[in-house]
């Protein structure tokens, strides 16, 4: 029995949880649209950057080559992101997403700021690195988060180490990295922790002080 009154114009508990996950499942249906319309034409330029390359000939083809050069390295760069942005689209065949790959799609939407304060960032894959339960928009979310609140708390210069693996039951994401003096996750943290419980997972801070270490767990796909 719905518990409001008829006046009562606030979401009921299945109209909020709804609500809650209206936003990743439009953001996952553009990612997927996005990607599938980027790369016919990314597609068709390399196409057409390899037919100029064979087209040319003597010293027009030796003056061209450097030029074609960087051409496919920025087609391979976009190529790249399309493939990192394809990990955010719901799969076909299940609700199964890659935290390693998502980590890595965190790791590019911060690349501005990691850049700008010297920071470094590596993701390893460890035993065990099987995908986690829910929509990979929504993970994508967490990890996003997560790492945002993490480079609020690291020290300039310093490297942000993820490891994904298997845990009791669980996928992990690992995070270690040199702090800030004084510093604290904050709202960032806190906000991630309240996700990660939404998406049925936990996450913890496993040591303080300059060297942080924070654990994020969430289901894996299959039954344990």
């Amino acid at each position: 029995m719905d518990p409001r009154t008829p006046g009562d114009q606030r979401p009921s508990e299945g109209e909020a949880a709804a609500a809650r996950w209206a936003w990743p499942a439009a953001l996952s249906r553009l990612a997927g649209g996005l990607v599938h319309e980027a790369r016919n034409p990314l597609h068709a330029a390399s196409l057409q950057v390899a037919l100029l390359a064979e087209k040319l000939e003597g010293p027009a083809a030796a003056v061209a080559a450097p030029h074609l050069a960087a051409l496919r390295t920025q087609v391979a760069k976009l190529d790249e992101l399309l493939r990192d942005l394809s990990t955010l689209a719901d799969a076909p065949d299940g609700r199964a997403a890659d935290l390693a790959a998502l980590a890595r799609v965190a790791v590019r939407v911060h690349a501005p700021a990691l850049r700008a304060r010297r920071l470094g960032a590596e993701i390893r894959s460890g035993a065990g690195a099987a995908p986690v339960a829910g929509r990979p928009v929504g993970v994508a979310a967490l990890v996003i988060l997560l790492l945002g609140a993490a480079l609020d708390e690291a020290a300039d210069g310093a490297e942000l180490l993820a490891e994904v693996a298997g845990r009791d039951g669980r996928i992990e994401l690992r995070l270690s990295y040199q702090a800030r003096p004084g510093a604290t996750g904050g709202d960032g943290l806190a906000g991630a922790a309240a996700l990660a419980r939404e998406l049925g997972g936990r996450l913890e801070r496993l040591s303080a002080g300059p060297r942080v270490a924070l654990a994020l767990g969430l289901p894996g796909s299959e039954p344990a």
